[in-house]
């Protein structure tokens, strides 16, 4: 029986140093609890069972008043004043059981079962203080098999039933073939689901004015499927034993055909909104889709997008105390839209959002460690991390090559039959680093942690 517990509390504050009625400085608390209990069983040398149940719950809380000015039907331009709140509450239940088995000297197998249940409440993200549910169960199961010493086959499947969304179902296979002893290549290929948010699918935020009632939906959920990915991947791996030293490489093609964008759709007849004047609603020589009853952002899979690329690891142990690990990594994405007939913008806008896609993961990155063991149970690190510019924001500027160094230093000790760790972790050591916007900076951060294991 193993037992898990962990708490994290955060005071944070917002906004921008010169004052103002959209954006003012505000301070944004957060927690995150976790519990988790695993049973295992071992019933033989070859078949274990596992029961797992955890329990997480967020919460967040930032309330402050926000003023914005929106252009009405009549084309005249109006304050809205509202109390806005981005955070709200959370909570998971989550169980599983999970069965390995050995079927014969050449064949191994797991399946399981799983279920989970979430709760969110949030009048930011809902516009009510109602909780939103949803119910998940699954089934899933691998099969590995080895006809001869050096192939190994595994083909596997999970079968999941949402409340929100309906059926997923995801398979996967893979071949790992030894060429040589040490070098072995794979190939594999998969089907994944990711499933929207309760947000995504069910949300609505609206700024209705406290004094006058003027009303505009800034978010309205109207109907989203899960993401679907089909991945195909080639591998080598280099076990170099008497170098000391292993290479792994991987080469990769992505394929989301109904990737989620979150941008302007029109507002059905039973949910109109009064911002944007009617002349800009109805030009349709300047708009997408045309929206007489007003627009709203929303959830919807309007883009099909590709990621390939490589990425290689290579590590090395020069001495039994040291260890040297270098990553690098190319990724190349493709977007574009397959309906912009249903976009609510102008034309000049709706190109941002399939480029915004291309730019939101760096071309290119690095990274480079060093651990080094010293004496009485002391271990050192110096991490190295580069990425290329990338974007975060559609409209924002991008964010500049990065360049960042972390060290940590942390000392092992024993107390009776309990083992722990103090360790003390500098991120960004060399300089500061550009946030999602590139006025917002991440300064240095120190981190002192105690871990016990009994």
């Amino acid at each position: 029986m193993q037992l898990t517990g962990t708490f994290a509390r955060d005071l944070s504050q917002f906004g921008r140093p010169v004052p103002t009625t959209s954006d003012p400085l505000r301070n944004l608390e957060q927690s995150s609890t976790a519990l988790g209990v695993q049973w295992r069983r071992v019933l033989s040398t070859t078949d274990e069972l596992r029961l797992r149940y955890n329990y997480t719950e967020d919460w967040a809380y930032g309330r402050y008043w926000r003023q914005q000015n929106i252009t009405t039907v009549s084309g005249a331009s109006a304050p809205v004043r509202f109390s806005y709140d981005p955070g709200g509450r959370s909570m998971l239940h989550e169980a599983e059981l999970e069965h390995r088995l050995s079927l014969s000297a050449s064949t191994r197998a797991v399946w399981g079962l799983g279920a989970k249940f979430t709760e969110v409440t949030s009048y930011g993200q809902f516009s009510t203080s109602g909780w939103r549910e949803r119910f998940a169960y699954r089934g899933f199961g691998n099969l590995e098999y080895r006809p001869f010493q050096s192939l190994l086959l595994n083909a596997g499947a999970s079968l999941e039933h949402d409340s929100v969304v309906g059926w997923m179902f995801d398979p996967r296979l893979s071949v790992s073939y030894h060429v040589l002893p040490g070098h072995t290549v794979r190939f594999g290929m998969s089907r994944a689901h990711r499933n929207p948010s309760l947000y995504e699918t069910s949300g609505r935020f609206e700024r209705r004015d406290s004094v006058t009632g003027l009303l505009d939906i800034a978010y309205l959920a109207q109907g989203v499927e899960p993401e679907r990915i089909d991945m195909v991947e080639v591998g080598y791996l280099a076990e170099l034993k008497h170098y000391r030293a292993s290479l792994d490489v991987r080469l990769f093609s992505e394929r989301v055909p109904n990737y989620i964008q979150i941008l302007p759709l029109p507002l059905p007849a039973s949910t109109p909104d009064q911002q944007d004047s009617m002349t800009t609603r109805q030009n349709a020589s300047l708009n997408y889709a045309t929206y007489i009853y007003g627009r709203a952002d929303g959830a919807a899979n309007l883009e099909k997008v590709r990621i390939k690329g490589y990425e290689y690891q290579l590590q090395w142990r020069p001495f039994e105390t040291t260890r040297l690990i270098y990553g690098n990594a190319l990724i190349t994405i493709e977007a574009d839209f397959t309906d912009s007939s249903r976009v609510a913008d102008d034309f000049s806008k709706v190109p941002k959002i399939a480029n915004q896609t291309r730019d939101s993961a760096p071309a290119h990155s690095q990274s480079a460690m060093l651990i080094q063991k010293l004496p009485f149970d002391v271990t050192a690190s110096v991490m190295y991390f580069r990425a290329s510019p990338m974007r975060w924001r559609r409209n924002g500027e991008p964010i500049q090559a990065s360049e960042r160094f972390d060290w940590r230093l942390g000392k092992s000790f024993h107390i009776g039959g309990a083992r722990g760790e103090l360790a003390y972790t500098v991120q960004m050591a060399n300089e500061s680093q550009e946030g999602r916007q590139w006025l917002r900076i991440a300064d240095k951060v120190h981190w002192l942690t105690l871990r016990l294991s009994y």
